[in-house]
């Protein structure tokens, strides 16, 4: 993905299922991952971190994950991403990072925000599948889908017994997806301080028995 936000040319009609490689990210991974979330949720991170999508990239890339990142590569490029989460880590100190992105106030704002939004962390039993993002041309073909079967192998290897992941109600494609993966709506979370920034009313929190997944590679 280069620097004019074009993801390339789509191989094929844009409803062929795409057949795409998943690894860990690698070092040189973190720009582009950063770009594919802010691309993958511009309404999350714009309120955050300002209209500039190529800054938001760069703290994005430079900010800690919470677990594991992974990319999918396809037609020679990383068109989707996601983060598995299998154990809690210790956070890492924000601000620096943030003043070394933003200016002062910016910087501020951005780290009240991200504490009002939270983070995760999984029980003992349960991994987390956080930051899922494939780029727009290549939405429709079975990278998500891709995406999340390795998502649940590697959880079903490391002895979890069940996957848990957060969407934003309305979130239609995605919530589409994980249905048709197994995943069962657990709980509703009322955004009530960031509701008017990022126009969302609830987060659900969904999960998926590992003896009881399912769904066709196709979707």
């Amino acid at each position: 993905m280069g620097e004019t936000w074009a993801g390339g040319q789509v191989p094929g009609p844009r409803d062929d299922f795409a057949e795409v490689t998943v690894r860990p990210a690698r070092d040189s991974d973190r720009r582009t991952v950063g770009r594919l979330l802010v691309l993958g949720f511009p309404d999350k991170f714009a309120p955050v971190f300002g209209p500039d999508r190529e800054r938001t990239a760069a703290v994005l890339a430079d900010l800690p994950p919470s677990g594991t990142v992974y990319v999918a590569e396809g037609a020679g490029q990383v068109v989707g991403t996601f983060t598995l989460v299998l154990e809690e880590r210790t956070p890492s100190p924000l601000w620096p990072i943030l003043r070394r992105h933003l200016g002062f106030g910016a910087a501020l704002r951005a780290f009240v925000l991200l504490q009002l939004m939270g983070t995760s962390h999984p029980d003992p039993q349960t991994a987390l599948v956080e930051a899922v993002a494939v780029l727009p041309e290549w939405r429709g073909r079975g990278v998500g889908r891709q995406m999340m079967a390795q998502a649940l192998a590697l959880a079903r290897r490391a002895g979890r017994q069940r996957v848990g992941l957060y969407v934003v109600e309305g979130n239609a494609p995605a919530f589409r997806l994980y249905t048709s993966l197994g995943f069962r709506v657990q709980r509703a979370h009322r955004l009530l301080w960031t509701r008017p920034l990022f126009g969302a009313q609830r987060i659900l929190y969904m999960t998926v028995d590992l003896g009881h997944t399912g769904g066709a590679a196709g979707a």
